[in-house]
């Protein structure tokens, strides 16, 4: 028995799969039977592939830090809608030349937050992606990144998705440059996050290096 990722039960065309098989062996050579199995198969993966509900949202704000728009997406697990469930959330930082759609293209989150779920490896959460233009999720003399990190976007996020809005419904990870981020803000704000993940951070000492 298949089942479809994000579905309670098995694919609805099974029933008719396994009913075409039955017919199929009774006359192999009518080609009918053949074509209507073959349009079977393509709506039953079609059918499969929809019974996944999450979703990714392109978000913008208002940013009062940087005086400008910000821009994020964000993953909402299969069932979000309709649950009523509040939902932990991961900030998930890009590293140098990124933006928000670094982890969810390159970065495939969808499907692989979508399987780790379905297996029960992972519990069902809300996935942030932001942007920072200038890559280093650092308050700087052009913008002050991390402090709209904190500030705007994290409010934002919890105004505007059902989150736990507490520091152990909340988690930090990047990669690279964005795990220079995520060390500095889990550091500078303990009360916010209960775990961090830096992934290959870019962190040196001393800060920046000659060649930075």
């Amino acid at each position: 028995m298949r089942y479809c990722l994000g579905s309670k039960g098995p694919c609805a065309m099974d029933a008719a799969l396994r009913l075409i098989k039955k017919n199929n062996e009774n006359d192999s050579m009518n080609p009918l039977v053949k074509l209507l199995k073959t349009c079977v198969i393509g709506l039953s993966f079609i059918a499969c592939m929809a019974a996944s509900a999450s979703e990714i949202v392109h978000g913008v704000f208002a940013s009062t830090s940087l005086d400008r728009e910000y821009v994020y997406n964000v993953y909402l697990p299969d069932g979000y809608q309709t649950s009523g469930l509040n939902y932990p959330v991961v900030y998930l930082l890009h590293g140098n030349l990124g933006n928000e759609s670094s982890w969810v293209r390159p970065g495939n989150i969808q499907q692989t937050t979508d399987e780790l779920i379905a297996a029960g490896k992972i519990h069902a959460q809300i996935i942030v992606v932001p942007a920072d233009p200038k890559f280093w999720w650092a308050d700087g003399q052009e913008e002050k990144a991390m402090t709209a990190l904190i500030e705007d976007l994290i409010p934002h996020i919890d105004n505007s998705y059902r989150t736990i809005n507490t520091r152990d419904g909340r988690a930090i990870a990047g990669y690279s440059a964005g795990g220079f981020g995520t060390v500095n803000a889990a550091l500078q704000f303990p009360e916010l996050f209960a775990a961090a993940a830096a992934l290959s951070p870019a962190v040196y000492k001393p800060v920046p290096p000659s060649s930075s």
